[in-house]
């Protein structure tokens, strides 16, 4: 196996282990992944600071609820790419 074809496959794994790791947070600790979802709608600072009004923070949880099946659905894809990505590569 070239070195190339080694880092492709090194990458792969990685991105499809950190795809995992975030969807099962979200399915067993959704409010883990509120920082992440304040990061995208720019409510950052207001989250580090304290500053988000409970029914802000209940509506950022339930985003995270809402995603949980995309977000499961587009991990098995992408797992069943990486893996078809691989056994292309080591033919």
């Amino acid at each position: 196996m070239t070195p190339a074809v080694l880092a492709l496959v090194l990458f792969l794994s990685a991105l499809d282990f950190t795809m995992a790791v975030v969807t099962f947070t979200a399915f067993a600790r959704p409010e883990k992944l509120v920082p992440v979802v304040a990061r995208v709608f720019r409510r950052d600072a207001a989250w580090e600071q304290g500053l988000l009004d409970p029914l802000e923070e209940d509506l950022l949880v339930e985003m995270v609820l809402r995603l949980r099946g995309p977000m499961l659905a587009g991990m098995f894809a992408w797992s069943f790419l990486c893996g078809a990505v691989v056994a292309w590569v080591r033919l």
